[in-house]
């Protein structure tokens, strides 16, 4: 064990040669028994679709057919082209599968087999609505009309196939003890690499251009933000966010000059007109028109009161979320504007204020500045940044927040200096939607910041943590609970389980975090945009995964006050609590009673704790890797939202979903 005296950013420990031939040999076992345990518990699904209409084949599979949007793929077809489908599941996941071919024509599908353990399977037709089914020799031709609501075909597995897949799924369990040994392997790794990384770090020259560049690192991603963020709020249709609707509801209600209720007999703008043909996403699957688009965009927004008040999930939201959105909504009724100049205005506003935020955060950041700027950059977050969503000022904030106390606790910003931000920052994320305020524990990592200033640190916790999570729990113990919980859910009885046992919560969040609901959220997280359901290309979440982990290893090489061995899991621990606020919610109001997971999680909520988690676990790097790894980084970065900006105009425009 060597001590380091004096050097806070060097290593307290350092691995020998004989610890580190231990773990690469561990590493190499690991490797090889992950590959035989995912080979044999995963069983592969082909065949071969045409069609006769274009549009989007999707394809769900569960064990027992409980069948969902998280367990299931989307596969363009078009007209005429034969395409094959290849789906890879591990354990019994394959056992049943419906399909849901695109309406309006004949979709065929042939040779339809379950490879498990280099053996071939058939599935067995079963259940079907919507539609006319003709099997002829390996091909089952799928016909539906025009107006049909839901066509769909389910499969079932042979008892052969039952049986292979039983096996395979013994085998999912080995695969799974071997994940977890491979995450303490992991850490272990990342001791050394620490170790590797750090020791030669003054053997390498600084590379002057690339430390001009970090100094810049904000005016670039501000540049990145604006350029694909408006792409993004153009691009996207009217109401093709989740819930945009009722974030609508909240910003006609601010501009009406009733931000949490109104009065008896009180009318307000009707929402139904501004939308037409852009609503019920969820069974409106069909492509638009460019016509239809401008013809609603053109429509005159409604601004009169002839309705009854509109409510929805936003109700308990302070306004901030929506300040300049109910600017844009004010400003257009005045000038007598147009739907589509308020939804673009407002979304394009947004983005600009989300851009400025992040900005600062990414400018007084530490090490953490190119971790935050690629997590701003991911497709989900650039597409809830320039909506009208509250999404975009929280994970604005977030980032924001992030960047300046990472700054802080590295000593690289004065905090005299930005006292006013550091109030301005913690008044705006107490008042966020709830559970949105744990980002302001990361100021117990400043404590040196504070004691180099002369400021008391108690105080500064008073002032910048207890104070504004008593604006949030006030928020949240005035919100109607009741009013967002979802049909059929009864929170008062969660909330007994939850006390009475609290580990069937840890159980369903563990279920929801594992397996296929979480790389399901994972990528949702990454980005699966619309209505969840415009999926990037299938090989973009493994390039997002690939810069996600180079995106830890870009901080700086100039020396900082941060003691990473200390902060790094405290940070972790801390991710790790705000993962369980974040579901807690939506467990008591959300979660019917016989659910295997905790419903309602969506990929978006897990960007501030990403954000936050990537700041403070960055580790430097040697100039000339580091160069290599950004522009990797920033050239992922961009060729995600290129695909994603794509899909989106596919998905609406061209195929339908």
């Amino acid at each position: 064990m060597e001590m380091a005296v004096g050097k806070p950013s060097r290593l307290l420990w350092k691995p020998g040669k004989l610890g580190v031939l231990a773990i690469v040999t561990f590493g190499l076992f690991l490797a090889g028994a992950l590959w035989l345990s995912q080979d044999r518990s995963q069983a592969r699904l082909s065949f071969t679709v045409q069609s006769t209409v274009s549009g989007q084949l999707q394809v769900f599979f569960d064990e027992d057919g409980d069948f969902s949007e998280v367990m299931s793929e989307w596969y363009p077809v078009v007209v005429g082209q034969r395409q094959e489908v290849r789906l890879a599941r591990t354990g019994m996941q394959l056992t049943r599968l419906r399909v849901d071919p695109p309406n309006g024509g004949d979709v065929s599908l042939c040779d339809v087999v379950l490879r498990v353990a280099g053996e071939n399977h058939a599935y067995v037709s079963g259940a079907r609505h919507d539609l006319e089914l003709v099997e002829a020799g390996p091909c089952r031709v799928l016909s539906s009309t025009a107006d049909a609501a839901d066509p769909q075909l389910v499969l079932g597995a042979s008892p052969a196939m039952e049986a292979a897949l039983a096996t395979a799924l013994r085998w999912q369990g080995l695969h799974q003890a071997v994940m977890y040994a491979t995450g303490l392997w992991l850490l272990l790794l990342l001791v050394v690499l620490r170790w590797i990384y750090l020791a030669p770090l003054r053997r390498y020259a600084r590379l002057a251009w690339l430390e001009r560049l970090d100094g810049n690192a904000h005016w670039l991603c501000m540049a990145l933000l604006l350029v694909f963020g408006s792409l993004y709020a153009v691009r996207t249709p009217p109401g093709a966010v989740p819930d945009e609707r009722a974030h609508l509801a909240k910003i006609v209600r601010i501009g009406q000059g009733t931000p949490f209720g109104w009065h008896d007999g009180q009318r307000f703008p009707d929402l139904s007109a501004m939308y037409g043909p852009f609503s019920g996403y969820l069974g409106n699957k069909q492509p638009f028109s460019k016509a239809q688009l401008e013809r609603q965009l053109a429509q005159p927004l409604a601004c009169a009161p002839t309705s009854a008040p509109p409510t929805g999930g936003a109700d308990p939201y302070f306004p901030h979320h929506y300040a300049v959105a109910a600017v844009a909504f004010s400003s257009t009724c005045a000038m007598s504007g147009s739907f589509g100049t308020f939804l673009y205005s407002a979304r394009l506003l947004n983005l600009l204020l989300a851009s400025l935020l992040v900005g600062l955060g990414i400018a007084l950041a530490g090490r953490a500045k190119w971790a935050l700027a690629f997590v701003a950059l991911l497709p989900m977050s650039l597409a809830q940044l320039a909506s009208v969503s509250a999404d975009s000022l929280v994970i604005a904030l977030t980032i924001a927040w992030t960047g300046l106390t990472s700054g802080l606790a590295a000593g690289r910003v004065p905090l005299r200096r930005i006292l006013p931000v550091l109030w301005g920052l913690a008044i705006a994320i107490g008042l966020l939607k709830p559970g949105a305020a744990w980002v302001l524990a990361s100021l117990l990592f400043c404590r040196e910041a504070f004691r180099q200033s002369g400021l008391s640190f108690l105080r500064g916790l008073g002032c910048f943590v207890a104070l504004p999570w008593a604006l949030h729990l006030a928020l949240i113990a005035m919100a109607d609970a009741d009013g967002i919980a979802r049909a059929g859910v009864d929170p008062a009885s969660n909330i007994r389980q939850l006390l009475h046992d609290p580990d069937t919560f840890l159980g369903l969040l563990w279920n929801t975090l594992t397996g296929e609901h979480g790389a399901h959220l994972y990528r949702m997280m990454v980005g699966i945009l619309g209505w969840i359901d415009v999926p990037l290309s299938a090989w973009a979440y493994p390039l997002a995964g690939y810069a996600l982990v180079a995106a830890l290893f870009l901080a700086g090489n100039r020396p900082d006050a941060l003691r990473w061995p200390r902060v790094a899991p405290a940070a972790l621990v801390m991710v790790a609590g705000a993962v369980v606020m974040i579901a807690l919610p939506l467990y008591v109001q959300w979660t019917s009673v016989d659910a295997t997971i905790v419903q309602g999680l969506q990929g978006r909520y897990f960007l501030p704790p990403l954000a936050f988690a990537w700041a403070w676990m960055s580790m430097r790097s040697p100039d000339p890797l580091r160069a290599l790894l950004l522009a990797f980084v920033l050239t992922a970065a961009m060729v995600l939202n290129l695909d994603a900006l794509e899909r989106l105009h596919l998905a609406y425009f061209v195929s339908g979903r």
